[in-house]
């Protein structure tokens, strides 16, 4: 209880506790865009005005290359029309909603107290995360803070500089390229590369949380528990690649993913036993050549196995590949097994329903005389004489280079 008490107090004091100028001081290192954001701050302040119009964006581009960069901005707009911009670009963790989170931040770090500000935006996902964690604030507590799912330390900062500047938001959703004229020239104004000085956190003062978790002095802004699953995940991932016996596939393009899941099968509980620890060997031995194949015995044992040739045919030698081709012979000769009796058991179906027809006194004559003209069982299968394809596929292929299969719903083919 007494530590309710001291958080509740320190949420009380937070208001008024920083000046604006403070705010951004504090949260941000020095540099020329940090100078930028003060100037913009000194600005407003002394045109005294009260209510403000802001247009934001953020943009996200080449996503997974080195080339990375998200670039974020505003517009801000006065009583008197007077307008004013600011961009700049954010690092680690990228997404586009997080550079639209960041446009907000600084738009509201340099009004005056007391401010009344319209946020323009395009992006639902900030307006949305907004009033999920601004505006339900009052039931926060440290341990929340590390439950959200992204941007914890940004959606903090935003609680901090509208309780302590006392800034009344409201959101307007703008469509996307829609001609709106300031969302327009935003878009346009991020996009420009004029290799502005990023903003870098401090990570410090935040009134809510004593302290921040790390990682290779890198911030953890998502949910804590997913991740340490992550770290957890890729660290076995890492041990298992890193094994000697699979040094020859770190050097070929295998789908790790795809791997695991094969290797996983189709058990998903979180219980383990020996019979599905047994399986999960036996196809890790398969996936990497580990079989107790001959050849693989003569590195063992030379003195038992010198002049042993393959069980099944007794003329080459057992290799792994050699294996192979005879499982590819055994599968051939199932499935014509499979063929034959299945062909045995419709033969006999066939007699059996003959015979029920003789029966009946059901004549070929009878069974031809068509009473219903549609014979489909499933209706699915018939075409439609005025829905049949005539070669879009290949029109859209030459035109917008896409799949030729894939025009059809099915992606079998590579382009």
């Amino acid at each position: 209880m007494e530590n309710i008490l001291q958080y509740l107090r320190r949420l009380h004091d937070l208001k008024g506790t920083y000046t604006p100028s403070d705010l951004i001081q504090i949260y941000f290192n020095d540099n020329s865009t940090r100078s930028r954001l003060l100037e913009i701050l000194v600005q407003l302040r002394d045109s005294q005005q009260v209510n403000y119009t802001a247009y934001t964006d953020g943009s996200l581009q080449h996503l997974g290359s080195n080339d990375i960069t998200m670039t974020y901005g505003f517009i801000l707009v006065d009583d008197a029309s007077n307008e004013i911009r600011f961009k700049s670009s954010i690092s680690r963790w990228p997404s586009s909603t997080r550079a639209e989170i960041m446009a907000v931040v600084t738009a509201l770090l340099v009004l005056p107290r007391n401010s009344h500000i319209t946020i323009h935006t395009d992006s639902q996902a900030t307006i949305d995360g907004f009033y999920s964690h601004i505006t339900t604030i009052v039931n926060f507590f440290p341990r929340l803070y590390f439950t959200w799912n992204s941007n914890n330390f940004l959606w903090l900062l935003l609680y901090n500089i509208v309780n302590n500047n006392n800034i009344s938001v409201n959101f307007v959703k703008v469509k996307g390229h829609s001609g709106d004229y300031y969302n327009e020239q935003i878009d346009d104004f991020i996009r420009v590369d004029d290799s502005i000085d990023q903003l870098s956190f401090t990570h410090n003062n935040l009134s809510l949380i004593k302290y921040n978790i790390s990682w290779k002095a890198i911030l953890i802004e998502e949910n804590l528990r997913r991740f340490i699953r992550k770290i957890n995940y890729l660290t076995n991932t890492e041990s298992f690649i890193n094994l000697n016996r699979n040094g020859k596939y770190c050097r070929l393009p295998v789908d790790w993913q795809l791997t695991f899941m094969l290797i996983q099968g189709c058990d998903r509980t979180y219980v383990t036993s020996y019979k599905q620890s047994v399986m999960k060997h036996k196809k890790i031995r398969y996936i990497i050549e580990e079989l107790p194949t001959v050849e693989k015995m003569k590195t063992i044992n030379n003195v038992i196995f010198k002049d042993w040739k393959c069980a099944l045919c007794e003329t080459d030698d057992e290799t792994f590949d050699h294996n192979q081709n005879n499982f590819r012979k055994v599968i051939f000769e199932f499935r014509s097994f499979l063929l034959a009796e299945s062909e045995k058991i419709w033969t006999y179906r066939c007699m059996m329903q003959h015979e029920k027809e003789r029966i009946n006194g059901i004549s070929s004559q009878d069974k031809n005389n068509r009473i219903v003209n549609n014979s489909y069982i499933d209706i699915h299968r018939k075409i439609d004489n005025s829905n049949q394809f005539c070669l879009e596929a290949l029109e859209s292929r030459v035109n917008l280079g896409s799949n030729v299969l894939s025009y059809y719903g099915t992606d079998l083919l590579p382009n």
